[in-house]
């Protein structure tokens, strides 16, 4: 007899029937449609109860078990019963404490807003012959969600088009038998795209078939528990995350079994493995991943006869700014600046059987022998804003270096700089066994503050000519020249000079040819192949640099970094007038000047014309110009040179003459009717000594001693460093008598008639009332002076 159970509601429990002991039998194709309840919208049982050929449809409960609860006892359905369009918290057709065995079965639409969008089950649960299509949990276990007791799952149940966030199909907290079972088209919104393990022990066997399944982690199966696969068949399965087909985290073991054409977007095409994973007798096939295109082990990882073919492999590109931007200067100098470096690592998506990736924790055994791991693309070539190209070295490292010229027109006093931003684009054009690729890197760099540290005088680097091949075409319309592949049309004949060579019309070869004169144009076309010899290089001339210390801002994706360079830096030549004083003995010295300077007649520092002529000698001059570092030293020296040089000696008493007249009388310009333009006595000499110390910044005193009735000299205060110690002395300057050389002593204490005296400054010329003593002087230089 045919039953009705159609729109019924209960209060608590059993919307339609509520079964309490005995052993019950529903058959004969009757209905449970649109009943509502707590739990048990269809039927609550308690009872043993047996269901053959029955429909569950469209039932609603505000908890579990929309079409069937059962609470207790043994439960079989049967004989194409169905559950459809049920809807519940957990198990929306099928809520179970009890036994349940299910066999030739329909579960179609039912949803369930928690776990089990079919079946629930806390006891044992055997399934026979069943089709779960289409059914939905808004959180575990699409179809079936198990907590306890032991799941079988046989002969030729299917699971098609479930969905869940993890275990699209089957949500297994406990033990989990699965035979000869297919799930295809089910999709994870988070893990496990048919299966989700997460406890127990899990068989699957008998030509079990995963197909077309897809989650973020494990496209097939997402695996906490310890899982046997054999003779199964998983293929076109898909993660957007790790493990294309399973995401392991216990213990692996394959046998028998078929990968094929599986893929993940990030790491183990086919096979995620965090725990020791046993391959026997298996194939895998077509199956690609960012790393480990078909296994990702962080395990141990042991395969016997076990096949990859058709692995797709790819080259993953990592770029990086190691040191950050450097900066680099449009003038060249001998003195090399700090390159950018751009850092490149190419690595092989597999490091083992071009199959497989092996972290550092583990290792994989093929064939019972331990593999060593290889992911390096060595010998490959990379190339930089299509402009700078690397090879990689045997790790895959390539490191390409250039000058980052953008900040030219940073001139070293500044201390900040506006915000750049680069653009780093790397190519690998891959080959035959590996796919191209490509990546960029976007910096911002802004220079923070900076530090100067020492002067210098830098030669522009000279580069020489080089040749270049030149081809030209002629023909009745006239000459051509091969620019950029595009034969560009020529107002001049070209110059005969060179060598020239002519193409063979048939071979296409050249040979030298002597050219005496070219004609305007030809009748029939000619090739000319011309070498050019094509000056590059620049004007040597010194130029002013500052070698600086630079705090280097550097944002690369949102990650800001400081970074040091020293670089030099062109500047001005305001720098040849910079001291090396401290603080302290630049005090000491400016108190000096004022307290003795009463007459500028004879020296004026800082006077244009001493500027000029200073910066002549330190830069032009043959004899005295410095070609590298400037400093306290290095000035005083190339000051007493160039005064030596260019100036001599006359015997007259008392200063006569300034600063300024002796650099006009150097620079051969007349005046004052002086007829020896270079003869001036050692005062004057000391005049102009000392003024083109002080203007270069170098603390400058005059010497006095009897000897010769009367002679004078400059001393010049200087630093110079000597194992790594700054040291500080005087210096004497005698630019007239040569056994009085730089810095040196007389040679004997007869050669003067008492101790030198030494004077700041005076009002006519220095003479004893206003001169100091050595010692005097000695302690100028304790004090800082």
């Amino acid at each position: 007899m045919k039953l009705l159970f159609n729109g019924n509601n209960a209060s608590t429990n059993g919307g339609a029937l509520y079964l309490n002991g005995g052993i019950t039998t529903i058959t004969n194709k009757s209905t449970f449609n649109n009943n509502k309840a707590i739990n048990g919208g269809g039927i609550y049982t308690n009872s043993n109860l047996t269901i053959n050929s029955i429909e569950f449809s469209s039932n609603i409960v505000s908890s579990n078990g929309a079409g069937l609860y059962i609470n207790s006892g043994t439960v079989n359905i049967l004989n194409d019963s169905n559950f459809i369009n049920n809807k519940a918290i957990n198990g929306s057709g099928v809520y179970s404490n009890g036994k349940l065995v299910v066999n030739s079965v329909l579960f179609l639409n039912n949803n369930a807003s928690a776990n089990g969008g079919a079946i629930y089950s806390l006891n044992d649960l055997n399934i026979f012959a069943t089709i779960f299509n289409k059914n939905n949990a808004n959180s575990n276990g699409g179809a079936i969600f198990t907590n306890g007791g032991t799941t079988n799952i046989n002969s030729n149940s299917a699971f098609t088009g479930n969905s869940a966030v993890n275990g699209a199909c089957i949500y297994s907290n406990s033990n989990l038998n699965i035979n000869s079972i297919i799930f295809s088209n089910n999709t994870a919104k988070t893990n496990g795209g048919a299966l989700y393990l997460n406890g127990g022990v899990t068989n699957i066997s008998g030509t079990s078939n995963f197909t077309n399944n897809r989650a973020i982690n494990g496209g097939a199966i997402y695996s906490k528990s310890k899982l046997f696969i054999s003779s199964s068949l998983l293929s076109l399965n898909n993660a957007t995350g790790d493990g294309g087909v399973l995401y392991s985290l216990n213990d692996l073991q394959i046998i028998n079994s078929t990968f094929n054409n599986n893929k993940a977007n990030s790491n183990g095409g086919t096979i995620y493995s965090n725990a020791i994973c046993k391959i026997t007798n298996s194939n895998f096939k077509n199956t690609s991943g960012k790393y480990g295109s078909a296994i990702y082990s962080n395990k141990t990882l042991n395969l016997t006869n076990v096949a990859f073919s058709g692995i797709k492999m790819n080259v993953v590109m990592v770029v990086t700014l190691p040191y950050g931007v450097k900066y680099y200067y449009n003038v060249k100098t001998d003195k090399s600046s700090s390159p950018t470096i751009v850092k490149v690592v190419l690595t092989k998506n597999n490091n083992i059987a071009n199959a497989i990736w092996q972290t550092n924790s583990g290792n994989t055994f093929i064939n019972n022998k331990k593999q060593k791991t290889n992911s390096g693309l060595a010998k490959e070539k990379v190339v930089l804003n299509n402009k700078y190209s690397a090879t990689t070295n045997s790790s895959g490292t390539a490191i390409i270096k250039f000058n980052q010229s953008t900040l030219n027109t940073f001139n070293g006093l500044t201390k900040t700089s506006e915000n750049y931003k680069y653009n780093f684009s790397v190519k690998y054009n891959g080959n035959s066994l590996y796919s191209a690729v490509s990546s960029s890197l976007i910096a911002n760099a802004k220079i923070t503050s900076h530090k100067v540290d020492s002067y210098w005088n830098l030669m522009t680097k000279k580069t020489g000519s080089t040749q270049i091949n030149i081809s030209y075409q002629v023909n009745k319309n006239g000459w051509y020249k091969k620019i950029n592949n595009k034969w560009v049309k020529q107002t001049k004949i070209p110059s005969i000079s060179g060598k020239w060579y002519v193409q063979n019309s048939k071979t296409k070869k050249y040979s030298p040819i002597k050219i005496k004169k070219f004609p305007s144009s030809y009748k029939t076309t000619y090739y000319g192949k011309h070498t050019e010899n094509i000056n590059t290089g620049v004007n040597n001339k010194l130029k002013p640099y500052v070698f600086t210390t630079l705090t280097i801002s550097t944002k690369i994706n949102g990650k800001t970094s400081k970074y040091t360079q020293k670089t030099y830096v062109a500047s001005t030549t305001d720098i040849y007038f910079k001291d090396d004083l401290t603080s302290k003995e630049r005090l000491k010295y400016n108190e000096s000047l004022i307290n003795h300077a009463e007459n500028k007649k004879w020296v004026h520092v800082n006077h244009s014309v001493v500027k000029k002529q200073l910066i002549t000698l330190l830069r032009d001059d043959k004899d005295s110009k410095i070609n590298g570092e400037l400093t306290s030293l290095s000035k005083a020296k190339a000051i007493y040179t160039w005064v030596g040089k260019k100036e001599k000696y006359s015997g007259y008493s008392d200063s006569h003459h300034s600063d300024l007249w002796s650099i006009e009388k150097i620079n051969k310009i007349k005046g004052n009717g002086s007829k020896n333009i270079n003869l001036i006595n050692c005062a004057d000499h000391s005049n102009l000594v000392v003024s083109l110390l002080r203007t270069a910044g170098i603390p400058a005193v005059y010497a006095h001693s009897k000897v010769y009735g009367g002679h004078y000299w400059a001393c010049a205060y200087v630093k110079l460093t000597k194992n790594g110690k700054t040291l500080t002395a005087w210096h004497w300057l005698d630019t007239i008598h040569p056994y009085f050389k730089y810095n040196k002593s007389p040679k004997t204490k007869g050669e003067f008639k008492d101790y030198p005296k030494l004077a700041i400054d005076s009002k006519k010329y220095p003479n004893d009332e206003n001169m100091v003593t050595k010692k005097d002087l000695r302690n100028h230089l304790n004090y800082g002076f």
